[in-house]
């Protein structure tokens, strides 16, 4: 039984109302972010509305219109504004090209300093200009921040290896995805209402012994201001949720106990309504992922009668080389090979390999990691399921002389068929039976065969077993 233990630190929640944006003035022009963040002191020029109703957002504030451009890889740009003078709430409003329509609108709350806002969830397009106004309820010089962003951990496969150092990190441009939550987690997995810019952090468990996580110097703006954070064991896509945890800054300390060692934790923080957080991660009693695994999957081959593993891997720190492994009661493994792996590597590199002695029934398959330094680490354990075996064939009497029956056990309840063939190969007679799992017995018409020798199979689509008998 694993056990969660949380300790939150204290938080406010605040949320905010859409109010009317104005339209655009003359905008300064920023140009296209880059990866490289780039900070420029403004001056607000004019006044205006905000476009939020509620506490904080009332009456007039400062404005400055900014002309920015999106790149053509088309990535989230991130703003983050710091104002030195006086504190207050901030509001982002971003209009279509020509200033024609409102595309996102966003209420940034009470920052203190300063406030992120990310385009991450504005459908903006590649290599496009708009206008950005920025409301400032005090007013006064601000600094603006801008970075273009593709996060890596936006989603469960491409999780961030985390370890005891603290790893100071955070979600901005992060998004949910087509893949990264659905039906890996849902938002009450992080005890959330809604899933909007969920940040990915896994590592595998070092010994069988708690593990503790640690979650803090956490600040959130945007949104509602506020984070939402899950805990979880298994592979992407079929995640087994551990708990959760909520709330709007400080720190979260969590302990999980009943862990074995080998095991993969994972972890999602999503921010409140779209909120924007930094934040400080770390975990004891692990070891991070020394590669950045995008891909891991094994498939039942039914014409090559093998199993197909393939992997994929974004980058690659000290690689040595991969085992693949399988197990059928979750605790001994066996090798199935090795293949070697490319050192350090920034590139996606893909690998594959063949079992080509699976076993009948559910196995588990994993990839064992190994650094030059001989550290080893393990993937997620993906389950591979092949339908029933046959074996223990007899036929009883035999040789025969009269009718028989064909004994046999199988692994799994299904349907097989039964053939009769002789020396040639020469159909002589086909039935199908429903087989029950265990020891099953078949009655086969043989009266009517000639003296010789002849072959009984019994099979599905995936698995054929042969045996001989003699008729005298």
């Amino acid at each position: 039984m694993k056990n969660l233990i949380l300790l939150i630190g204290t938080f406010i929640f605040s949320s905010f109302v859409f109010g009317q944006g104005s339209s655009c003035i003359a905008p300064v022009l920023l140009g296209t972010p880059t990866s490289t963040e780039v900070c420029t002191p403004y001056t607000t020029p004019g006044s205006g509305s905000s476009p939020c109703a509620g506490s904080g957002y009332g009456g007039p504030g400062s404005v400055i219109y900014i002309n920015f451009c999106t790149n053509a890889a088309n990535d989230c740009i991130n703003f983050t504004m710091t104002d030195g003078a006086s504190s207050g709430n901030w509001a982002v409003t971003i209009y279509t090209p020509g200033c024609g329509g409102v595309v996102d609108a966003q209420c940034l709350g009470s920052t203190g300093s300063g406030a992120s806002f990310s385009t991450a969830s504005s459908g903006l397009s590649a290599n496009t200009c708009y206008t950005a106004r920025f409301w400032i309820k005090n007013g006064g010089a601000f600094t603006l921040c801008t970075e273009a962003i593709s996060p890596p951990n936006d989603n469960c496969s491409g999780a961030t290896g985390i370890d005891g150092i603290p790893l100071s990190t955070d979600n901005y441009c992060t998004t949910p995805g087509p893949t990264a939550n659905t039906p890996t987690i849902t938002p009450a997995d992080l005890c959330a209402g809604s899933l909007e810019n969920t940040a990915w952090y896994n590592f595998t468990v070092l010994s069988s012994t708690d593990v503790v996580i640690t979650i803090d110097n956490i600040v959130c703006s945007g949104g509602g201001a506020g984070f939402q954070i899950g805990y979880f064991t298994g592979a992407c896509g079929s995640l087994s949720n551990l708990g959760c945890s909520a709330g709007a800054g400080g720190t979260v300390t969590t302990t999980i106990t009943g862990l074995t060692a080998g095991e993969n934790v994972t972890i999602a923080l999503d921010g409140n309504a779209g909120a924007n957080c930094t934040f400080d991660i770390s975990a004891t009693n692990t070891i991070p992922l020394p590669i950045e695994l995008s891909m891991f999957e094994a498939d039942y081959i039914k014409e090559k009668k093998s199993v197909d593993l393939r992997w994929e891997t974004a980058s690659e720190i000290n690689n040595d080389y991969f085992t693949i492994e399988k197990t059928i009661d979750g605790s001994t493994y066996e090798v199935i090979g090795i293949v070697n792996g490319n050192g350090n590597s920034q590139m996606v590199n893909t690998y594959d390999l063949n079992d080509e002695r699976p076993t009948k029934g559910t196995s588990y398959y994993r990839l064992a990691q190994t650094d030059f330094d001989g550290t080893t680490t393990y993937s997620k354990i993906v389950p591979v399921f092949i339908e029933a075996s046959f074996g223990d064939l007899s036929v009883v009497p035999n040789p025969v002389t009269s009718n028989s029956k064909l004994s046999y056990t199988s692994d799994y309840a299904s349907e097989a068929t039964v053939k009769i063939l002789d020396l040639a190969g020469k159909l002589i007679e086909t039935i199908t039976v429903e087989s029950k799992k265990g020891s099953n017995f078949i009655e086969l018409n043989t009266s009517t065969l000639n003296d010789g020798m002849y072959f009984v199979t019994i099979g599905n689509s995936i698995e054929v077993e042969t045996i001989k008998f003699v008729k005298k």
